[in-house]
């Protein structure tokens, strides 16, 4: 993954044009070290509960994570010193990375027990109402982590860089397994991120990049 200032270059573009077809998130407002760690989030409630389905897991995931995205918005938009920014992107990135990994463990452990893996509110998804609720948790989460490079650039602190990248990871994790029992999920999910795309090619998130199989992945 490139420093910030090279990501932030090609990226701030990117995230402008992300920031003008969303909707603006409730909440939002127009010198550290690599020593200081990210906070790692509680383990969610529904943890290993095999009974959800992996629709369901998702859903869950995105009501955690959503509201730490809005959070993270409103804190280091506006004036706001690139220090302050960076210990607050450490801290919720770190809550929201934790929340994605214990959510990949639980549909993996759901896949594995083969519970009804694509039913939410006792009926079963079909793949388009399936690739909605993917979109929604990739533009929230690929959002944030746009608008905390462009803000974070100057610092360049290597635990965020790897953050970003981890939280790539950990998505492209998630999308991965959801293929597994929904062929047709990257066809269906891609033209609903495409609003996120070029933030996640010049983000460089290459595992994300492969999943989705975006055009311009191949050049990094």
């Amino acid at each position: 993954m490139r420093s910030f200032a090279a990501i932030a270059t090609i990226a701030t573009a990117a995230f402008a044009a992300v920031a003008s077809a969303l909707p603006a998130l409730p909440g939002a407002t127009n010198g550290v070290t690599d020593a200081v760690i990210p906070k790692e989030a509680a383990v969610p409630a529904y943890s290993v509960h095999h009974e959800h389905s992996v629709v369901q897991i998702i859903v869950d995931l995105t009501a955690k994570v959503q509201p730490l995205c809005d959070e993270l918005t409103a804190s280091i938009s506006g004036d706001v010193e690139v220090s302050a920014a960076v210990d607050i992107s450490l801290d919720i990135l770190g809550e929201i990375k934790g929340f994605i990994a214990t959510a990949k463990a639980d549909i993996q452990a759901a896949i594995d027990v083969n519970a009804d893996l694509l039913v939410l509110n006792g009926e079963t998804l079909a793949v388009k109402a399936v690739a909605e609720i993917v979109a929604t948790l990739v533009i929230a989460v690929t959002t944030v982590l746009g608008l905390v490079v462009r803000v974070c650039a100057s610092a360049n602190v290597a635990v965020l860089v790897k953050l970003v990248a981890d939280i790539g990871i950990e998505l492209a994790a998630i999308i991965s397994l959801v293929v597994r029992i929904c062929a047709d999920l990257v066809i269906v999910v891609k033209p609903l991120i495409t609003v996120v795309a070029n933030v996640i090619i010049n983000l460089d998130l290459k595992a994300l990049i492969q999943v989705l199989v975006l055009q311009g992945g191949s050049h990094y």
